[in-house]
């Protein structure tokens, strides 16, 4: 049940979201098929790591949560702000931050995407060798069972940790 009403409520605040920038800033609303992809491509993110982080302690796991869907959030508050006053109005400060955040969280999302996408191809191109050869089926699977970490997590744990990387140096440079 919970999955359809997510299916019909994502839809319609893209469509909502669409028609408010639309309305309020015609000149970009052809860069929101971008930001679709990029919401997408967050999702994406977020379910590769969720099982993860909700094994941490309560705390935790709230504060890793609010962080990481924070620009998407800023996002839609300048999105549903926009509809309400001109953004040009607000202090120079106040919108350079706001955009910067969301800016640097974004470009630090890229590589643990990109790895993550490389680590499924790789998945991908595994199982359909193994359904391909139907004779080495057996021998690839006990092959893959081998001790030490596994190509797609090594990439997965690549992506992560440049990700972090990158995240912390733009801050550093953000906020120096």
């Amino acid at each position: 049940m919970k999955s359809k009403i997510n299916i019909i409520i994502f839809p319609l605040l893209l469509l909502v979201g669409y028609v408010l920038l639309k309305l309020n800033m015609p000149i970009y609303a052809s860069r929101y098929l971008f930001f679709v992809v990029v919401v997408l491509f967050d999702f994406y993110l977020w379910s590769s790591i969720k099982k993860q982080v909700f094994n941490y302690v309560r705390w935790i796991k709230v504060a890793i949560v609010s962080i990481y869907w924070m620009p998407l959030a800023l996002i839609a508050f300048l999105l549903v702000s926009m509809s309400v006053t001109n953004i040009a109005n607000w202090d120079s400060d106040i919108r350079t931050y706001i955009l910067g955040i969301v800016l640097v969280f974004y470009t630090a999302k890229i590589l643990p995407i990109t790895f993550l996408l490389l680590a499924d191809i790789v998945r991908v191109t595994q199982k359909l060798f193994i359904i391909v050869t139907k004779d080495n089926r057996k021998k690839l699977i006990s092959d893959s069972k081998s001790e030490g970490i596994t190509r797609n997590k090594f990439l997965q744990y690549v992506g992560f940790v440049s990700g972090g990387l990158v995240l912390g140096t733009m801050f550093i440079g953000m906020f120096k």
